[in-house]
């Protein structure tokens, strides 16, 4: 993902949801023999739960890297879970 500035794990920490779905459609928009890349719908949402991770392990000052805290498959379950269930609060908190 280096062509689009992600270069690190601290790289995620500026990106929002939103910035993750748009470098994945814009990754989406090339030819792969142009530079571009295909995410699948599982992949995307990997990314996207990988993203909501990194942030959340920040906002609780939890160091991310080799040393601190780990993403394995069961933080990525996880991950994606929280980030469901704060989507769907807060759509429910919208319809109100």
């Amino acid at each position: 993902m280096n062509g689009n500035g992600v270069n690190s794990l601290q790289s995620f920490v500026v990106l929002t949801g939103k910035d993750v779905e748009t470098m994945i459609y814009n990754a989406g928009r090339r030819q792969v023999n142009q530079g571009g890349l295909y995410f699948g719908a599982i992949q995307a949402k990997r990314l996207k739960a990988f993203n909501w991770w990194v942030r959340a392990c920040v906002s609780k000052q939890e160091e991310v890297n080799r040393y601190g805290v780990e993403w394995t498959i069961a933080a990525c379950h996880e991950a994606m879970l929280l980030m469901d269930i704060e989507r769907t609060t807060r759509e429910h908190s919208r319809r109100r």
